[in-house]
């Protein structure tokens, strides 16, 4: 009779067994898993450098140019210093610049001559309130000079004198009025050439002034003006 054998004697060793070939599995299926997703993830690839571009830079224009220098900006030359001169005049007439340039050449001054157009104011004395012409014409004898004019109503007047001011007028017509006259003043306009002469030239206005004094012994008499 054989030996009777006990159920259930080996699950043990038969559980251990399985046991280690569940890890066998596992850790086998552990390796392939780790292989596979070893391989999949990127190795030693250094991240991709991005380029960020740069803001180019605004580009500077370049400098304007210089506007050219004005005229009046540049170096201006020295201005020219002043001469001061002497001028004679006003001569109402030209024989009388004439006689004055002639003195002026004989002491040894070149001249220039001025002509300008002018207007001159005269003022006439004038005698009226006479009865008659004969009534002025013995007054005329008694002063020794006069003019007999008719006026536009008939009467008879006389021209004493034209004098250059009113001041030397004045003076005139009162003396004609203490003598009994009457007297009037009347003032006219006209159109006059006049002349100045110019002479001498001068670095300082002190030195044409004391030159100017000096003239005026012989008669000259003259203002320091400004010349070129």
């Amino acid at each position: 009779m054989l030996p009777r054998v006990r159920r259930y004697a080996d699950l043990p060793l038969a559980i251990g067994v399985v046991t280690l070939l569940v890890l066998l599995v596992v850790a086998l299926l552990g390796h392939r898993l780790e292989g596979v997703w070893g391989s999949s993830r990127p190795r030693g690839i250094a991240p991709a450098a991005i380029e960020i571009p740069s803001l180019a830079a605004t580009p500077t224009p370049p400098p304007a140019p210089e506007p050219p220098a004005r005229p009046e900006a540049q170096a201006r030359p020295a201005a020219p210093a002043l001469r001061y001169a002497l001028e004679a005049g006003p001569f109402l007439a030209a024989e009388a610049a004439d006689q004055m340039e002639e003195l002026l050449h004989s002491l040894g001054y070149a001249t220039i001559r001025f002509r300008a157009q002018d207007v001159t104011r005269h003022y006439r004395v004038i005698l009226e309130g006479f009865d008659s012409a004969e009534a002025a014409r013995r007054a005329v004898a008694e002063l020794g000079r006069g003019t007999l004019t008719e006026t536009p109503a008939g009467q008879v007047q006389i021209e004493v004198t034209t004098a250059a001011s009113l001041k030397e007028a004045i003076a005139a017509g009162r003396a004609l009025r203490q003598r009994g006259y009457e007297a009037r003043i009347v003032s006219t306009e006209s159109p006059t050439v006049i002349y100045h002469l110019r002479y001498g030239q001068f670095l300082s206005e002190s030195e044409a002034r004391a030159r100017g004094r000096e003239l005026e012994r012989l008669g000259i008499e003259g203002r320091v003006v400004r010349s070129k």
